[in-house]
């Protein structure tokens, strides 16, 4: 049988840490220099052999809806409730919306340039049913891994107490998972480490994956994740600002490093930016001094 792999691009969350930004725009819709996180989401997995694409929508869910109507996504799953991930994975999977035989899940708000094809050859020549790939980030290491297996997860019911020679490590967001462990699942809310930790349990493989100690990954749950995402991909492009060419910024404005104005956003005369970003249609009023700050039309976020 041959080998085949679905992507489900997980984006049904309410961004609620970075209220007000995401009052207005679901978060894997907020662009960062210009390309949402959704649409760098899509962007990583394009060296992989995708058959078909799933996405899933709960916070403003229509404009969810519409990026992957132009993006020309299989299927749209809308969820009244929030699912959690597990929940999500499992109504697809059960609703008959996965037919590859592995599935790839990525978080629809992270910022990485992870190269993932290997890490698919190697969930396919290790015959891993679940391949977490995770990073180090010595702050909130919460994944425990013991000789590349998953131990369990710090704080969860059915965590080990032995945790003895573990490694402590993040999950990044991306796991390819064979799509015969969602089997039996329900279609209510729960978490994707309930599966991780049983899985494990019953002998099924589960294994985890460094991504490269120098690789670029941000996830962007709080403002000040998202102002470091942003700031990030400035200083890889060797650049102290950026401004969309779409945006409108006066001659008489005064932009100081790491700024970033967004498509439509406006910057009037004698205002002072720095450490900010202005997302699609903000406005800086003339005169006003705007300082480690995101904002979009519904309100600002210190960052």
């Amino acid at each position: 049988m041959s080998e085949t792999l679905d992507l489900f691009l997980l984006c049904a969350g309410k961004g609620s840490r970075l209220q007000p930004l995401t009052d207005s725009c679901p978060k894997p819709l907020l662009p960062l220099l210009g390309h949402s996180m959704a649409d760098r989401a899509l962007d990583a997995c394009q060296s992989l052999p995708i058959a078909s694409r799933v996405v899933n929508a709960h916070h403003l869910a229509p404009e969810i809806q519409a990026f992957a109507h132009e993006r020309g996504f299989q299927h749209v799953q809308v969820e009244p409730v929030l699912l959690d991930s597990g929940g999500a994975l499992a109504k697809a999977h059960n609703d008959h919306k996965l037919a590859a035989t592995h599935l790839l899940t990525h978080n629809g708000d992270l910022l990485h340039d992870i190269d993932l094809v290997p890490l698919w050859e190697t969930h396919l020549r290790e015959g891993n049913d679940i391949t977490l790939v995770l990073v180090d980030r010595p702050a909130v290491n919460t994944v425990r891994l013991r000789a590349g297996d998953f131990v369990g997860v710090v704080g969860h019911a059915k965590c080990p107490d032995d945790l003895t020679d573990s490694v402590a490590r993040t999950f990044s967001g991306i796991a390819f998972y064979r799509t015969a462990v969602l089997a039996g699942w329900s279609s209510r809310a729960w978490s994707i480490k309930d599966l991780w930790h049983k899985a494990s349990q019953e002998g099924l493989r589960v294994r985890c994956v460094d991504a490269p100690s120098d690789c670029l990954w941000e996830d962007c749950g709080t403002p000040a994740d998202l102002a470091r995402a942003t700031f990030a991909l400035l200083e890889r492009q060797g650049l102290e600002r950026w401004i969309h060419p779409e945006a409108v910024v006066s001659s008489g404005a005064e932009l100081g490093r790491h700024v970033v104005v967004e498509a439509h956003a406006h910057v009037e005369t004698g205002s002072k930016l720095s450490d900010c970003v202005l997302f699609p249609h903000a406005r800086v009023g003339v005169g006003q001094s705007l300082v480690s700050t995101l904002r979009n039309p519904s309100g600002d976020a210190p960052c």
